[in-house]
């Protein structure tokens, strides 16, 4: 039964925001809409989050996050509407 606390479902809902933010860096300021965001996150939550295994070999190799509306940056993998990330990516530098 649930508790109310915070748990490990809701920290990777926070890091994947916090993700999706850094990738776009300065720019996303000025991109990211509450809408783009809310729909990000729902496609996360609902074909990534429970689904991901690192070392399934039938995993996918990458995603595609809605950020329907954003212009097209390449240099992050975001065209047309879709923002690519690997399974492999690291956010560590």
């Amino acid at each position: 039964m649930g508790t109310g606390g915070k748990c490990g479902a809701a920290y990777l809902s926070r890091n994947f925001e916090n993700f999706i933010r850094m990738r776009l860096g300065d720019r996303g300021r000025s991109i990211l809409t509450p809408l783009m965001m809310k729909s990000a996150l729902k496609s996360f939550e609902g074909s990534i989050k429970f689904e991901f295994d690192p070392f399934s070999p039938d995993s996918e190799a990458y995603y595609e996050i809605p950020l329907r509306g954003a212009p097209d940056i390449k240099d992050i993998g975001l065209v047309q509407g879709y923002l690519k990330i690997s399974r492999y990516v690291s956010v560590l530098t």
